[in-house]
Parts: C-alpha cells; sequence; structure tokens
C-alpha cells in the first residue's frame, strides 16, 4: 500500500464518546457496536472516532432523520461512515435482500449499503453547507459495512460492495490494516485534500 496511508502516532483512537454509556452497555442488542467500538479505540491517537452520529436533512420540503454507527475521521485521509450489522448477516440475490438472524433465531430485514451509502452522502452535504467550506474542495469520504459476526473471507458480496469495504470478523483482529484499506480504496490521491488542512 501507499507509504502515504501508513497508519502512525500512539495506540487509543480518540473517541466520543470516550466510553460507551451504560444503557448501550447493557444492551444485548447493541453487541456488535460495542465490539466495533472496542476494536476502533484501538486505532492511533492521529483518528478521531464518533459514534452513533444522528443527522437530519431536509428533501422536498420535509425532514428526515438519519444515524450513522460510526464516523471515522483522520487529518490526512478524510472521513469513513461506518455502518454496523451483528448476528447472522445474509443476502439473498434473488430477491434482493439482506437479513440478520440474532441469537434468539429472529430474522430482521437490514440494508447495510443503503444505510452506509445515505450517512456518507448526507455528511458531505454537511460539509458543503459549512460557511467556511470551500466548495471547489474535494474531500475523501467515504463508507464500508461492518459484520462482527460474520467471517467473509475472500468472497465478494455485490457489485456495489466490493470486499475492500466490508470489515468482518477477522478484519477487527487487525483493525489498522482494515481502516488503512478502506481508505486506500476511496482516496484518489491527485485531486483529494486532506481534512485538517486548507
Amino acid at each position: 500500500m501507499d507509504s502515504k496511508f501508513h497508519i502512525y502516532g500512539t495506540k487509543v483512537a480518540k473517541l466520543y464518546p470516550e466510553h460507551l454509556p451504560e444503557s448501550i452497555l447493557s444492551d444485548p442488542k447493541r453487541n456488535a457496536e460495542k465490539k466495533v467500538f472496542e476494536a476502533l479505540s484501538g486505532l492511533a491517537s492521529s483518528f478521531v472516532v464518533f459514534y452513533s452520529v444522528a443527522w437530519q436533512s431536509r428533501k422536498e420540503g420535509s425532514a428526515r432523520d438519519g444515524e450513522a454507527d460510526f464516523v471515522i475521521a483522520h487529518p490526512d485521509y478524510g472521513v469513513l461512515v461506518l455502518e454496523v450489522k451483528g448476528g447472522g448477516v445474509s443476502f439473498d440475490a434473488i430477491s434482493g435482500q439482506w437479513t440478520t438472524v440474532d441469537r434468539y433465531g429472529n430474522s430482521y430485514l437490514i440494508d447495510p449499503i443503503d444505510q452506509a451509502r445515505k450517512s456518507h452522502y448526507k455528511l458531505l452535504d454537511k460539509f458543503k453547507d459549512l460557511r467556511e467550506w470551500d466548495n471547489s474542495r474535494l474531500l475523501t469520504i467515504g463508507h464500508a459495512v461492518c459484520f462482527p459476526d460474520v467471517i467473509v473471507g475472500n468472497k465478494q458480496l455485490k457489485l456495489d460492495l466490493p470486499r475492500e469495504i466490508v470489515v468482518d470478523h477477522d478484519d477487527l483482529q487487525n483493525i489498522d490494516e482494515t481502516i488503512q484499506r478502506i481508505f486506500e480504496h476511496w482516496a484518489d490521491k491527485s485531486k483529494r485534500s486532506p481534512l485538517g488542512r486548507v
């Protein structure tokens, strides 16, 4: 990989919140997010990680709420939106539907890619709305999905979900390399500007 994307700095990223609240820690439905929070805390201190980022946008005269599970920012590399889905995640190519099965065998319909993509572009819109933002400036911003309870291996899942932007159980064990790989996927080194520099 390009040496520009070498992960540097001491461990323990800056986390917001610094610690998960008790309401999250005691909720078994949040186990996947807890695993990812712990893994991301091991990134270098040059990273800033935001958990549960709520946003609102207006479209065609009405307001719409949304949330990104994690937003990962780095002054040189840019911004990533990470959508987390726990349990036994699967995709049915015939129906085009994603599902997840929890520990009790309950099945739920999900759409992790759509959620991650929407948060990605809503966040970019928010940057562009800032008065201080130079709209001629291109920022590296991307999205990825995380399945902490699944091992994907080398499988390619979907055309709009290349393996480079999928984080599985094993990827969480090598979080530095994983985040580096995702930033490499989204980076256009010839045109993009660092997040922390004007």
